[in-house]
């Protein structure tokens, strides 16, 4: 629609009069998964940082300032969530399991506090636990893909802030659910 098309720096912009204001000015990274804080002042984002091999949280605040590594080492960290007890939720490869066909590394999620402490993996899939969601009722919402064989499909799953009680919530076996995000009518938009 108007005010859509505005581009600036190949970014586009979501209002007529927006402006995009870069935050980081590294070269040879690679920057993605970006979490704005509940009360906008600081973002967590998965980076690659130069001359780095795995992707790790970092954050920073709003404004640019404040650039921080919040997790370090151990496997590729990324799709972080901010929880409101102030710890933080993201899928990582560093436990080194690898997936049960592809014999690629599996993915799980885990929380750590807001320096990176206190780390501890809470979902255990031997395939992938990715895109974690915080629902307006508190849980959290991810995909879990569950690959037997030639058999592939990527249910809900919903599961506690720590990761207790996951629970296959949406999921049958000819559709598949990527990115999943509340509406504020309360139902769940999923690709």
């Amino acid at each position: 629609g108007p005010g859509l098309a505005a581009q600036a720096n190949n970014r586009a912009v979501i209002s007529p009069d927006g402006v995009v204001t870069p935050l980081t000015s590294f070269t040879d990274a690679s920057i993605s998964d970006p979490c704005v804080s509940f009360d906008g002042q600081k973002i967590l984002f998965s980076m690659r940082a130069p001359g780095q091999s795995q992707r790790n949280i970092w954050e920073i605040a709003a404004d640019g300032t404040g650039l921080r590594q919040v997790t370090s080492g151990g496997g590729h960290d990324f799709d972080p969530l901010y929880l409101p007890d102030g710890s933080i939720m993201f899928t990582s490869s560093r436990a080194g399991f690898m997936d049960e066909y592809n014999h690629s590394p599996s993915e799980n999620l885990y929380t750590c506090n807001a320096d990176g402490s206190a780390l501890k993996q809470v979902s255990f899939n031997m395939s992938d636990d990715f895109d974690p969601t915080l629902m307006p009722d508190g849980r959290v919402i991810y995909t879990r893909w569950e690959h037997f064989g030639t058999f592939n499909r990527f249910p809900l799953f919903f599961c506690g802030q720590d990761g207790t009680r996951p629970f296959h919530e949406f999921g049958p076996h000819n559709r598949n659910f990527f990115h999943a995000q509340p509406t504020p009518a309360g139902r769940i938009q999923a690709r």
